[in-house]
């Protein structure tokens, strides 16, 4: 018989195998989704708004830095001169470093899922594709700007094309992740501990270096995947401590300054070029790690503010805003051209920061607006949507199932014998 324990860290002490702690920290989790956004605690929130201003200030220099549509944009292919253009290279790895802070607090949670929710998936889905069409009309009939054909047509198909790097990710990786709760909750700790080891070092080591072992962005996501599981289970006690993670993330800081530093020498000597943002990657142990290690200390931060919960819930929506297909390749240039004609880059470091803040401060305005006024009629339209693709493909799928097997088939041959 299942035994139900009165809070995950009992479960936790008393060594219960790991499928039984995980059945009491969903009830925990479920009851914890039904909480108001003024009632929950507010340490991994606030960690969630820091990630996106991150990734912003990341997706600003990425726009100064990349020539597309910027007058006088920085040139660092050769190494950055000046302490300012090194400031704007390590915030280029803020965006990944953000990415995977937002994929270690949905894997912390996801581990604890037998299934996933379809209707939440497809929702996701319908509504990146809904802001990214309403963006595009919005910028064509109210701006007047000359949109290519090329990225109207990205604009339709925003997943397809992988517009936004972080939200496709999550909607491949969010179906497949009960299967991979069913294969850890079946490990023992020697075996969940030798193959989390061997997919960190293959896909977060070896691959990061050389782009070997086939890599990809999702199967980077596994491999850490494993590793948190690994982490929640088996470290606990070091999980809890703020000391240890404050530790490890000053280590990860300093180990990532030391790649940009090396990276930097190592270009400024032309010994190489164009690989000055080679460690901005998901799969970098050390933004890995770091992200990991804030998450602990955010859990252990406990209080309460409405404030910054509201704000933290906007994070999707803030996310797929900002980094809009046409937004940032057609307005977000123009800001930054403006600030070079009228002010120059003498200080370009506080311009970025103050780019950054100034997005984030319009995009909360404008995605709370959508989310009280325009969402729910969304979700309306995103759920008629679902049925009818639902109903559709069960009919479909009814049809199919129901065609006779073959005399040899696998099936038929089985039950002969």
């Amino acid at each position: 018989m299942r035994m139900i324990i009165g809070t995950y860290e009992q479960a936790w002490m008393l060594r219960l195998p790991f499928e039984d702690v995980l059945f009491r920290e969903r009830e925990i989790n479920m009851a914890a989704s039904h909480l108001t956004y003024k009632e929950r605690e507010s340490g991994i929130e606030a960690l969630k708004i820091l990630a996106i201003i991150m990734i912003m200030i990341s997706h600003v220099s990425q726009s100064l830095l990349s020539n597309k549509g910027v007058l006088s944009a920085i040139d660092v292919s050769h190494g950055a001169e000046s302490l300012q253009y090194f400031t704007l290279v390590v915030f280029r790895h803020f965006g990944a470093w953000g990415n995977n802070i937002f994929f270690s607090c949905s894997a912390w949670f996801l581990l604890s899922s037998k299934r996933w929710d379809k209707r939440k998936w497809f929702f996701i889905l319908f509504e990146v594709w809904t802001v990214s069409v309403a963006v595009l009309a919005c910028t064509i009939f109210f701006v007047k700007e000359d949109i290519s054909a090329r990225n109207i047509l990205r604009s339709f198909l925003p997943t397809f094309f992988g517009n936004n790097e972080y939200l496709t990710l999550y909607l491949l990786f969010y179906p497949i992740h009960p299967i991979l709760n069913g294969v850890i909750c079946r490990m023992e700790k020697a075996a969940l501990f030798r193959l989390s080891s061997v997919l960190f070092v293959l896909y977060c080591g070896f691959s990061l270096v050389g782009g070997t072992f086939f890599y990809s962005s999702i199967i980077g996501w596994i491999a850490m995947y494993f590793v948190i599981a690994y982490c929640k289970e088996y470290l606990r006690d070091y999980l809890d401590s703020i000391r240890l993670n404050s530790i490890l993330l000053a280590v990860c800081m300093i180990g990532l300054l030391a790649q940009v530093s090396i990276t930097n020498f190592i270009h400024l000597h032309s010994y190489t070029a164009g690989k000055m943002f080679h460690w901005a990657a998901n799969n970098n142990p050390f933004l890995f790690l770091a992200a990991f290690s804030m998450l602990q200390i955010a859990r252990k931060w406990k209080w309460k503010n409405a404030v910054v919960n509201y704000i933290s819930g906007l994070s999707l929506l803030l996310y797929i805003f900002h980094e809009n297909l046409v937004l940032r390749t057609y307005i977000r240039p123009k800001l930054l051209n403006y600030i070079y004609l009228q002010y120059g880059y003498s200080h370009v470091v506080a311009w970025v920061v103050l780019l950054a803040l100034g997005i984030f401060a319009v995009s909360i305005v404008i995605t709370a607006v959508y989310r009280e006024v325009f969402q729910k009629y969304v979700k309306a339209a995103g759920n008629m949507l679902f049925d009818g693709l639902r109903g559709i493909y069960l009919a479909v799928e009814g049809r199919i199932l129901r065609i006779p097997e073959g005399k040899n088939s696998i099936h038929t041959s089985q039950e002969r014998r």
